[in-house]
Parts: C-alpha cells; structure tokens; sequence
C-alpha cells in the first residue's frame, strides 16, 4: 500500500500522534522545570546541571566554583524554618549585601591539592602558609562594565587530608557590583595554571525566588 500521498489527510490518530511530536520539538533542550518549594530550590542550586556550580578541568586538577545566592543561605541556615516564606523575606540583609562563593580545588588521584606534587616536605607547609594567608587578590569577580571586585571575606577550610580537595570561601560586596552578570576570576600561583574564569547571570537567581515564595 503506498503511504499518503500529499494531498491526502491523515487519520486522526496519525494526526494526534504528530500534534504531539510538534509540540516536543517545539520545546527548548534546554528547558528546565523550575523549583517550586524551598527545597527544590535548595536541590537545584547544588544540581552540577544548573549555572551555580561549574568547573575546570586542568590536566590531573580541577577547579570548580560554587556561586551561593542569598535565598539560598537563609534557607541553609534556617532549615528547621522552611516552608514559612517570611522566614526568607524578613532575614535578606545583610545576605543580600554580599556574592557568596566557595572555590574548590581538586586533584584527579585523589591526592590533597597541599601534597599534589610536592618536591619536598616543605612544599606542604608553603602551600598551606600561602592559603591561610593569601593576601586574596588571587580571587576577583568582574562584569561587563569592567569593574573589578576585590574579596572582602576569605577562609581556607582546614580539612586536614580528609578529603581530597582544598575549600576556599570568598565573599565580595554585592554593593559595588553594578549589574547581574558577573565572573569570579581565579589566579593560580601555586599550580601555575594563570586565570581561571567562571561566568554567572544572576537573574535566574531572581526568577527562582519569584518562583517559591
């Protein structure tokens, strides 16, 4: 039997089934179900899938930058209040004063970054002596205006070999930052890796909260 021809119409069966591949090809691969709950939210911020968390791969380390919005922190911090959208709105400052970040480095074997190839054991102490008290300009964020935002808050977590990768937690003031998209910048002096860029449009973050609250 010959299929139809092109001036035949398709039974209404053929016709619903191709409604429906109209409609699925129609979508965006990139479409995304947004968060409707408070911990949707909090799920969807650490989703490696999603804009918050991103990474680099250089040879055996990775680098990785875990952008945390405000609504995000409150609701971290006061877990045991969820589900009460107050609890967000009331608590904003002085969260909403300051880009959160916590930068990670990892090493592929499984090595701690502080022993990763280290010559001697003195490079361990210089490694750990140039975290504890790095002077923070080797961590930026800019925008597309150029401005340039020094850290203002910084801590290095002691995690003492139990894991095998090094947190760097970074603030800057969201006061100087004059639009949504911005950049956190990362200098490596230590495994010599020059600048590392990770790229963040913060009105998602906007439209998540309209979205939960």
């Amino acid at each position: 039997m010959r299929p139809y021809s092109t001036n035949q119409i398709a039974p209404p069966s053929v016709m619903k089934l191709l409604s429906i591949l109209f409609l699925f090809s129609t979508l965006s691969p990139g479409c995304k179900k947004l968060p409707s709950t408070q911990m949707e939210y909090i799920d969807y911020v650490e989703d490696m899938n999603n804009q918050y968390i991103q990474s680099m791969k250089y040879g055996s380390l990775e680098f990785s930058s875990f952008y945390k919005p405000p609504s995000y922190l409150i609701l971290q911090d006061y877990r045991d209040e969820l589900g009460t959208n107050d609890m967000v709105l009331t608590r904003k400052n002085p969260y909403e004063n300051w880009l959160t970040f916590t930068f990670r480095i990892r090493t592929e074997n499984g090595q701690h970054p502080l022993d990763f190839m280290n010559k001697d054991k003195y490079d361990y102490f210089k490694k750990l002596e140039y975290y504890i008290n790095a002077e923070k300009d080797f961590l930026l964020v800019t925008n597309n205006t150029n401005d340039t935002l020094n850290c203002q808050q910084y801590h290095m977590e002691r995690n003492y070999g139990a894991a095998p990768y090094l947190n760097l937690n970074v603030a800057f003031s969201r006061s100087e930052l004059k639009n949504k998209e911005f950049s956190l910048l990362y200098f490596d002096r230590v495994f010599n890796q020059d600048w590392i860029e990770f790229h963040y449009n913060d009105h998602e973050t906007d439209e998540l909260l309209e979205n939960i609250l």
